[in-house]
């Protein structure tokens, strides 16, 4: 398999977080209307992380995204809180206990938008969730 690189589009840039740099291949007959799929971790500590999966589309734009925050615990990576968007923009908040909520955030207009929120809400808040989540 080739590795097919037209441009580099950039991800917004947020203190706590690495820059990344997303490669965005040529579209070729075959390929996915979806985009490319990136998922990788970014540490806020040693037991904290937040886990980013993103689609991005053949000229660079944002399609889809999943911001989670895990902790480490008990031996395992476990969810927190997860910002997602398939059918509308919405955070899901975990327990200990194994109970969720979902609360609802907003349409899909303005992805990109909606990424930043969520972006600036768990850099925010971690803390404060890991706290909740611990103490839940």
């Amino acid at each position: 398999m080739t590795t097919r690189t037209v441009k580099l589009a950039p991800l917004p840039s947020y203190e706590g977080f690495a820059r990344c740099e997303v490669a965005v291949p040529n579209r070729r007959q075959g390929d996915s209307e979806e985009g490319i799929r990136y998922d990788f971790p970014i540490y806020l500590s040693p037991e904290d992380r937040a886990h980013l999966r993103i689609v991005v589309g053949y000229r660079g734009q944002l399609i889809d995204f999943a911001l989670m925050q895990e902790v480490f615990f008990a031996g395992a990576w476990v969810d927190v809180v997860r910002y997602d968007c398939h059918r509308s923009f919405h955070v899901h908040r975990f327990t200990r206990r194994g109970e969720e909520s979902k609360t609802e955030l907003g349409d899909l207009d303005d992805l990109d938008g909606k990424f930043d929120r969520a972006v600036a809400e768990m850099l925010e808040d971690w803390k404060e969730n890991r706290r909740r989540y611990l103490n839940g």
